[in-house]
């Protein structure tokens, strides 16, 4: 169950770091948002359940340097959004575009779909590997609202704001949610107002 370990490591190495940079106590209101990770593998008893205030993420952002990770925001290499058009003109116009499968792309069992349906945008995809043998499905379910979409691109060339991004997931509340599964593994990350709960 390494992903456990993994990921229990990194909650706790955020809480950790958290704890020795902050100078004051940070809390959550009663009716704030909170992220939640889930990581399971079925057939391990380990699981790894991360429930963090939205607002904890948020101070310990700024604070945190690891590998592309600097203040917030997120190095990803040669990618600009705003070389082709501004965020904002790229925001209005999907916020005014019809709703409906934007993109969909098929190589063999492999598909990924891009869709719109109101303020949301959705991201299917699904991949199918071999390894050591063994047949494996990967499937990726993202929904994000498109304020959010636009505080992640904000940072312009290179980069994705996360720390802008947790900011609008503040103000959105209980509309995002991300979902990995590969083979008997899953991973579920989401955000709503309940401190602790199965989703």
């Amino acid at each position: 169950m390494d992903r456990c370990r993994m990921v229990g490591g990194l909650a706790l190495a955020l809480l950790l770091t958290g704890a020795l940079l902050l100078t004051g106590t940070v809390a959550a209101s009663a009716g704030g948002a909170w992220l939640h990770v889930y990581v399971e593998e079925e057939g391990e008893p380990a699981r790894v359940r991360i429930n963090l205030p939205l607002d904890l993420v948020e101070s310990l952002l700024p604070h945190i340097s690891v590998d592309e990770l600097h203040e917030g925001k997120l190095h990803v290499g040669d990618f600009d959004v705003q070389e082709f058009m501004s965020l904002h003109d790229l925001h209005d116009a999907v916020r005014r575009a019809a709703d409906g499968e934007y993109v969909e792309v098929e190589d063999g069992e492999d598909r990924v779909t891009i869709s719109k349906k109101g303020e949301e945008i959705f991201i299917h995809a699904q991949e199918r590997s071999k390894r050591r043998g063994e047949d494996i499905v990967e499937k990726v379910e993202v929904r994000i609202p498109l304020r959010v979409a636009e505080a992640l691109f904000s940072a312009g060339r290179d980069e994705l704001d996360l720390l802008a991004a947790v900011q609008a997931l503040q103000k959105e509340g209980e509309t995002s949610s991300v979902s990995v599964q590969e083979g008997d593994a899953s991973v579920r990350v989401w955000v709503d107002d309940e401190p602790s709960q199965d989703k």
